[in-house]
């Protein structure tokens, strides 16, 4: 048995209405689909340029970053008093260069350790930090006793712990000074010795 369904005119006109109703709904879908497209677009367009604008700025911030970092480490260790004064109004000039360079030169192991990348040994000799007992006062020289100081702050460190710091690379290195010199005249008496 075959059921025969009967459309009146009633349900064709329901259906109809039904069916234009959908064809209405489908094509504002189509529309916002379409204007979401051009949105989309439109939106990577802008992502695009700004991505570009991005880069070529970060691309001129690392050049100008890799310029400023250029600073002939030649200058260092400083040999005489008068370069020490030459290099503290050059560090008055530009003070966040030479603070980048100390931090190369001084980090990881800090000021204790590598007081000799920024001084000469003969010139650590003539030094200390305030100055006493005849000697060349790091105080004096502010800007480069600044520079010092932000190379190597670090959390919880204040400019009395880095005078102190200070005070104690001059003195380690002028110990390292003294038994170097000491080695090496017992070096000497013994060939000496040998010689004789």
């Amino acid at each position: 048995m075959d059921r025969v369904f009967k459309i009146d005119e009633e349900d064709e006109k329901s259906c109809c209405s039904h069916a234009q109703e959908t064809m209405l709904k489908l094509e504002k879908v189509e529309e916002r689909l379409s204007n979401l497209e051009k949105t989309m677009e439109r939106k990577m367009e802008e992502m695009k340029n700004i991505i570009l604008n991005t880069n070529s700025k970060i691309i001129a911030l690392m050049e100008q970053q890799r310029r400023s970092m250029i600073t002939p480490k030649s200058e260092f260790p400083i040999y005489t008093t008068d370069r020490l004064a030459e290099i503290n109004d050059l560090i008055s000039e530009s003070p966040n260069n030479y603070i980048e360079l100390f931090k190369r030169l001084l980090n990881p192991e800090g000021i204790g350790k590598n007081i000799e990348r920024i001084f000469s040994r003969d010139l650590i000799m003539k030094m200390n930090y305030a100055g006493s007992i005849d000697k060349v006062a790091l105080e004096k020289y502010e800007s480069l006793n600044k520079a010092l100081y932000e190379a190597t702050k670090r959390e919880g460190h204040n400019f009395i712990d880095y005078r102190r710091e200070v005070r104690d690379a001059f003195h380690k290195a002028k110990n390292r000074c003294y038994k170097a010199s000491a080695k090496e005249k017992k070096n000497q008496k013994r060939r000496l010795h040998i010689n004789f």
